[in-house]
């Protein structure tokens, strides 16, 4: 089985990636993520970087190219959510669906591990956010 090398940064930029994708694209409110970034208890020196990195990120409209499949992928799932009388929950994605995700985009069977991981690393981190918000 593969092993899976990930860098701890890349992990951080695709949980931002994904958080920031699941508050709806707040390119105004940056002080709102700021404040949350907090509450789950980044360093300043962690949030000042996300920060400009975000601000970067937005105007130029970049993904970095080693998160570029990744965050096709996530985009490209349909979410499994449970519909109560009171508001819906975000469960996550299902492995199939993020395995017919990364055929329809015909990321190489070799990259699929890795490919997955950071799809789970951004579900991770945009479920809190999506789940924060419906309702």
């Amino acid at each position: 089985m593969a092993q899976i090398h990930r860098h701890r940064g890349q992990s951080k930029k695709l949980a931002g990636a994904a958080a920031w994708w699941a508050a709806g694209c707040p390119g105004l409110d940056v002080e709102e993520s700021v404040q949350q970034l907090r509450a789950e208890g980044w360093p300043e020196d962690a949030i000042e970087a996300e920060y400009a990195e975000a601000a970067r990120l937005v105007e130029a409209r970049e993904v970095w190219p080693e998160n570029w499949i990744a965050s096709q992928v996530f985009l490209s799932c349909q979410w499994t959510r449970l519909m109560g009388f009171e508001k819906t929950l975000y469960e996550g994605i299902s492995t199939q669906e993020i395995v017919a995700a990364m055929l329809l985009h015909r990321v190489p069977r070799k990259d699929w591990p890795d490919t997955a991981h950071s799809v789970r690393v951004m579900i991770k981190a945009a479920r809190p956010v999506l789940n924060s918000e419906a309702g």
